[in-house]
């Protein structure tokens, strides 16, 4: 084994081309993009830019002068063409003469085999995992033996480089054609950066990528719909009250849903469980904290941000300290639902923040004979909460509103 001599980068600072905008900012063309989770992530944290007119150019390619200028730049050096220059017979006193000449000092480069660099050649895909793998120092083997895709000659030049990348994870593909022939795009590079990144941040081996969702529907504040298939209950957050059909909307409710229908709807997040609260609740929901595509716990985000309070329910679960302080936090600072004037304890929804952790969670529903019947719903959801509430708590269809004992009610709405 060798190791490429070059320290760890923390933070790759990548912007790809430019000209670009300094600080991060939405970007309107990245929607849909299977590099979305990566490039949002990036651009949240200052690694990545769009251009001036709010884009980012996704399928854009890079040259090779341009990917050395953001790697050099990234390590917080400005090397000065008087100590690297003439490094190359095509690389000599040119602006990016100081970055590829101090890349080939640190051996991340090593030109043609006709002796030149082509500096402003796109860059392959190869070319470009090459200089992100020599940057980050991950060790790359003399000879790879392993037939590692379909498209890759495991005697090329590149095939230790691409083996190392693949060995930590950053390729978005384990098996079939790499395309090693072909050009490196802006989106492509960002997703290997990204995975770099993480690899560095949660000290990990690898990285393993997650299973993505989109959220294709908004409850309420605290409750989404994934994939058109699953309900998703968030843990730790009680937002106010939209969707209880014996409760007026609750204060501060609607402005909880509609910024949980902005920062959600229709866009990807990743899912992350906790054993101390097990995996379902009563109503068949699926617990979980709902992780955006910039790394935000948006669980934490709707406390801080005074969109709902901590909830415990039970059992302390795993970010229970972090969520308890964000709420006081968003209380000392009188944002949202606790701004002064904006609720009141009539509302309920301010409510003790030294709950016990005891506490059954209130819903409102009564269960009690002949409450509620089906003309009393607007549609069978709302019916089978209230049925399902009941029938776990008092052991039967008190309302009647299963007709014909399947377990659902009021199929006739």
């Amino acid at each position: 084994m060798r190791k490429i001599k070059i320290s760890v980068l923390a933070i790759i600072a990548i912007s790809l081309m430019m000209p670009f905008i300094a600080n991060a900012t939405a970007l309107s063309d990245i929607a849909g993009n299977k590099n979305q989770t990566a490039i949002e992530y990036l651009n949240e944290h200052n690694v990545i830019s769009g251009y001036p007119d709010g884009t980012f150019q996704p399928d854009k390619i890079i040259n090779r002068a341009e990917l050395l200028k953001v790697l050099v730049g990234g390590k917080g050096i400005t090397p000065t063409v008087q100590e690297y220059n003439n490094c190359f017979p095509d690389v000599t006193t040119e602006w990016f003469a100081p970055f590829v000449c101090y890349a080939k000092a640190q051996e991340w480069v090593g030109g043609y085999p006709d002796g030149t660099f082509k500096p402003s050649k796109e860059v392959n895909k190869v070319e470009a995992i090459k200089m992100l793998v020599n940057s980050q120092g991950y060790k790359v083997e003399e000879q790879v033996s392993e037939t590692m895709f379909d498209d890759a000659d495991s005697s090329a030049w590149y095939a230790p480089f691409i083996k190392a990348a693949k060995d930590k994870g950053l390729l978005e593909v384990d098996n079939g054609n790499y395309g090693v022939t072909d050009s490196m795009d802006r989106a492509e590079i960002s997703e290997n950066i990204y995975r770099a990144m993480i690899i560095v941040e949660k000290n990990l081996d690898k990285f393993t990528a997650p299973v993505v969702y989109v959220v294709t529907e908004v409850v309420d504040g605290d409750t989404i719909e994934i994939n058109n298939s699953f309900k998703i209950r968030f843990i730790g957050v009680d937002t106010p009250e939209t969707v209880d059909p014996t409760k007026p909307v609750q204060c501060f409710g609607t402005e909880a849903s509609n910024i949980a229908k902005e920062k959600l709807l229709n866009q990807t997040v990743t899912l992350e469980s906790d054993e101390t609260q097990g995996d379902k609740d009563k109503y068949d929901r699926l617990l979980r904290y709902v992780i955006l595509g910039d790394g935000t716990n948006f669980n934490k985000w709707l406390i801080e941000n005074g969109y709902g309070h901590e909830y415990t329910y039970k059992k302390a679960y795993k970010y229970q300290k972090e969520f308890k302080t964000s709420e006081k936090q968003a209380m000392d600072s009188n944002v949202g639902l606790w701004a002064d004037n904006v609720c009141s304890e009539e509302n309920n929804i301010i409510i003790d923040d030294e709950q016990t952790v005891n506490e059954e969670p209130t819903t409102g529903y009564i269960c009690s004979s002949n409450t509620y019947n089906c003309t009393d719903f607007s549609n069978k959801s709302d019916a089978q909460k209230v049925y399902d509430y009941c029938k776990a708590q008092v052991g039967t269809d008190i309302h009647k509103l299963d007709g014909d004992n399947n377990g659902l009610a009021c199929e006739s709405l």
